[in-house]
């Protein structure tokens, strides 16, 4: 009678140390992140705030007379505060989700669609991300123009910023993209 052998598998007794390398690229992302979103934030506030304040006059209004917010006024930091300096904090975090998505979805391509859900998402992403950057590009072409000293709705040089705006805006958050997926890689390595 032939005795089958059983193959044992040794398992290197070896613990797996720290992956420096994802740690690194981690930090380096969130470092990233959060400096460029602070820069965000100041141009948001310093031309969309004001592009806000321009386009519709509600948005000028002050947060501390909504009822629940009566305590605002009594503060100096807070008793300026307008909605639309919260409408442009919101749009720099959501214009930046939203480039970040669409990149994203554009840069993995079919990976990212591979089912039917994930095909709606990303068209439903698309829709709702263009109106929103559309959006965001038109308010600040319309707040370089207002501010000029003509009266004119055309400006040459408000285009040509507005054309640099959007162009940095996608850039700074194609270099997010390209971290979170240096992250990625080093995390699977």
């Amino acid at each position: 009678m032939a005795t089958a052998m059983r193959e044992e598998r040794v398992f290197p007794l070896r613990k797996r140390g720290v992956n420096w390398g994802w740690v690194w690229a981690l930090l380096v992302y969130w470092v990233y992140k959060i400096g460029i979103t602070g820069a965000m934030l100041l141009i948001y506030v310093g031309f969309i705030a004001d592009g806000l304040r321009r386009w519709k006059s509600p948005f000028g209004q002050k947060v501390w007379r909504f009822p629940m917010l009566n305590w605002l006024r009594d503060f100096e930091a807070t008793y300026r505060l307008d909605y639309a300096m919260v409408g442009a904090i919101v749009m720099a975090f959501v214009v930046c989700i939203a480039w970040s998505y669409l990149l994203r979805t554009w840069v993995e391509g079919e990976e990212l669609r591979s089912s039917m859900k994930k095909q709606r998402m990303a068209g439903a992403a698309l829709i709702v991300g263009s109106a929103i950057l559309i959006g965001d590009a038109l308010l600040f072409y319309m707040t370089c123009v207002q501010a000029g000293w003509s009266g004119t709705k055309f400006s040459i040089s408000a285009l040509i910023g507005t054309a640099v705006y959007v162009a940095v805006v996608i850039m700074v958050n194609l270099i997010g993209v390209d971290l979170k997926f240096k992250v990625e890689e080093s995390r699977n390595r």
